[in-house]
C-alpha cells in the first residue's frame, strides 16, 4: 500500500485539476508544508477529505456547484518514488420550474405563455390542449449562471378547456407540468368582454390556484455516467425538498419565562443554556418550553437536536395554549391546539411518522420543523430526518393566528433524566455530498 501519511519526511503532493481546452488547477496540497492552493473559481469551494488519506481516499468536495463546473476532472498523487492518477467526469444537472401565462385575446382565442425557468441542460418544451400535443415554436436563452430558459407562445380556442405545459428533462429523466383550466366565458365575444375576461380569470385563478406543480430551484447534482434508476431520482427529490426548507432557516430562542414551573432542564446554544430547576418534578411530568417568537405566516425552519433521549415531543402551539404554558397552567395541550412530532420509548407519533421512521437504519438525532403557511389553503408543518435528508410527516396546521415553536421532555424518569433538548443554531446548509457508483450516498460535513 503506498505511503499517503501527510506531513512525514518523505515529500508528498495531490492535485486535482479540470480538464477544458485549458487545464485548470482547481485545489493543490502539499503534506510536507500543509499548503493549500485553490483555483481562481474555486476559493472556499473546494478541500479535500483529509480524514480519508489513511484509506487511500483523496476524493475531492466540491461545494456549491455550478453549471460551469461540469467537464473532465483529473486527480494527481505524487511521491518520491511512484505517481498515479485518474480522470472522472463530473455532470451537472439543474432541475427549475414551470409556468403559464395568459397574456390576453387573440383573433377568436386567448394567447398563452408556457415557460420552463433555471433548467440545465436544456429540456423539450410540450404544450398540450385537452391532453393532445398542440405545435408551437419554442425559444430558448442562458443567464449568466447558464441556466436555461425555454418558452413557447401558442393561441387556443373556445374548445380548449384544459391546457397543459409539460416540461422533460433528458440527464435526470424527470417530467414536471403545470395545468390551468380556461372557462368558455373568458373567450371573445362580440359584445364587450374584457372586463368580464379579467373577473372570470381572476375568479379561475383562485379556483385552480391549489393545482400542485413541481417548483424545485437551481439545484445541481453531481452524477457520474451510470443508467439512473428511480431510487436516485426519488432520493434527488428527497434532498431538494429538505434543502427547500433549509433555506427558511430562522432563529429560534426560549422563552425562559414560559415553562411550567415543576418542569426540567432544555438548552439554548443561541443564548447559552436556559436551566429551569424544579422544586419537585413528578416523575410523570412533562417538562415544556415555548419560543418567544411566534409565526403568523410565511415559511420558518428550525431544527432541534434529540441526540438518544427516549421521551419528548417537538412542534408548533398556538398563541392560546402559549399563554397557559406562560401562567403555569398544568394539563396535557388540546389535541387541536398543537401539532407536533413525539418520541415514547421506541414508538413515535402520529402512526405514519413511526412507519416512516422505523423503516431508518438510524434513529433521528435532530428533527428539523419546516413550518409552510405561505399557501393559505393548505398551511402544514413538516418534520424531517437531518442527517438522513428523509422527510417525516406533514401535518396540516392551523390556518390563522400565530404559532409557536415548543419542545417537551416527556415523563422525565430513568434514562432520560437530565439530557437536554436543543435549539440548533444556524449554519451553511449546503453541505456536500458524494455519489457513489451505486447511487447517492449522502455525506455531510
Amino acid at each position: 500500500m503506498p505511503d499517503l501519511t501527510w506531513g512525514t519526511t518523505t515529500k508528498h503532493a495531490s492535485s486535482m485539476e479540470k480538464i477544458s481546452s485549458s487545464h485548470v488547477s482547481v485545489y493543490q496540497f502539499t503534506a510536507l508544508t500543509g499548503q493549500e492552493i485553490l483555483g481562481q473559481d474555486y476559493q472556499g469551494r473546494a478541500t479535500m477529505m483529509r480524514n480519508g488519506l489513511a484509506s487511500g481516499n483523496v476524493s475531492l468536495i466540491l461545494k456549491k456547484v455550478q453549471v460551469a463546473d461540469e467537464g473532465t476532472y483529473s486527480c494527481i498523487v505524487k511521491s518520491i518514488d511512484w505517481i498515479a492518477d485518474t480522470q472522472t467526469f463530473l455532470y451537472v444537472a439543474a432541475v427549475g420550474k414551470v409556468s403559464i401565462e395568459i397574456l390576453g385575446p387573440e383573433d377568436n382565442g386567448i394567447k398563452l405563455a408556457c415557460r420552463a425557468t433555471g433548467w440545465f441542460p436544456k429540456p423539450e418544451l410540450h404544450c398540450l390542449a385537452n391532453e393532445k400535443q398542440i405545435s408551437h415554436q419554442s425559444e430558448s436563452k442562458q443567464d449568466q449562471k447558464q441556466l436555461y430558459t425555454v418558452s413557447s407562445s401558442l393561441t387556443v380556442l373556445e374548445d380548449a378547456s384544459e391546457i397543459i405545459c409539460l416540461v422533460h428533462e433528458s440527464r435526470l429523466q424527470m417530467e414536471q407540468n403545470f395545468t390551468i383550466s380556461l372557462s368558455k366565458n373568458i373567450f371573445p365575444r362580440t359584445s364587450p368582454w374584457l372586463p368580464a375576461f379579467w373577473i372570470v380569470f381572476i375568479l379561475a385563478c383562485f379556483s385552480f390556484g391549489a393545482a400542485a406543480y413541481l417548483m424545485c430551484k437551481g439545484i445541481v447534482k453531481v452524477m457520474q455516467k451510470h443508467p439512473i434508476t428511480y431510487n436516485h431520482i426519488t432520493r434527488l427529490y428527497n434532498l431538494i425538498k429538505e434543502r427547500k426548507a433549509r433555506s427558511y432557516m430562522v432563529p429560534v430562542q426560549l422563552d425562559p419565562q414560559c415553562y411550567h414551573t415543576e418542569r426540567a432542564t432544555f438548552e439554548d446554544q443561541r443564548n447559552g443554556s436556559k436551566d429551569v430547576h424544579p422544586q419537585q418534578l413528578s416523575p410523570e411530568g412533562a417538562a415544556i418550553m415555548v419560543g418567544t417568537e411566534g409565526f403568523e405566516e410565511g415559511r420558518q425552519y428550525w431544527e432541534v437536536r434529540v441526540d438518544d433521549k427516549l421521551d419528548w415531543e417537538l412542534g408548533v402551539l398556538t398563541e392560546d395554549s402559549r399563554d397557559k404554558v406562560k401562567k403555569g397552567k398544568g394539563g396535557a395541550l388540546q389535541e387541536d391546539q398543537h401539532w407536533s412530532l413525539r418520541r415514547s420509548n421506541e414508538n413515535y407519533q402520529p402512526e405514519e411518522a413511526n412507519n416512516k421512521i422505523q423503516g431508518f437504519t438510524n434513529k433521528p438525532q435532530v428533527i428539523g420543523v419546516y413550518l409552510d403557511r405561505k399557501n393559505t389553503l393548505e398551511p402544514t408543518v413538516s418534520f424531517y430526518h437531518v442527517q438522513g435528508s428523509e422527510a417525516i410527516v406533514t401535518i396540516p396546521v392551523n390556518p390563522s393566528g400565530k404559532l409557536y415553536p415548543f419542545v417537551s421532555s416527556l415523563h422525565l424518569d430513568g434514562g432520560d433524566t437530565g439530557k437536554f433538548l436543543t435549539i440548533c443554531q444556524d449554519k451553511d446548509w449546503d453541505f456536500p455530498e458524494r455519489i457513489s457508483k451505486q447511487g447517492f450516498e449522502m455525506v455531510k460535513s
